[in-house]
């Protein structure tokens, strides 16, 4: 393999190991937003009053809206096709780098 080939193919794994964060960044943000939100919105419908006096409607709906959004999300990365996607890309990412390594070490 020349040095233009093993450009490519770092890039190539660059571009898997930029996807496979991004989603574990993103799965990380949802779970841990789900599991700040619920608490919120569980106290806030127990103190519905006092929220409303203190943030007002447009930030209960806030609240409601966002940490519903969160642990929707969050539910959804626990489910069986999600995790399938986030374990492929894991694999690609990793047969890629066994290819960058292997013609590394070919032209070594």
């Amino acid at each position: 393999m020349n040095d233009s080939e093993i450009k490519v193919l770092e890039a190539d794994f660059n571009e898997a190991y930029i996807k496979h964060q991004k989603i574990e960044k993103d799965t990380w943000t949802y779970r841990v937003g789900s599991s700040i939100a619920l608490p919120l919105i569980i106290i806030s419908v127990i103190f519905d009053a006092e929220f409303y006096g203190f943030i007002g409607t447009f930030g209960v709906l806030l609240l409601h809206g966002i940490g519903g959004f969160f642990i929707i999300f969050g539910i959804g990365s626990f489910l069986p096709g999600y995790k399938r996607d986030r374990d492929y890309l894991a694999g690609v990412m990793i047969e890629k780098k066994q290819k960058y390594n292997n013609a590394e070490k070919s032209i070594t």
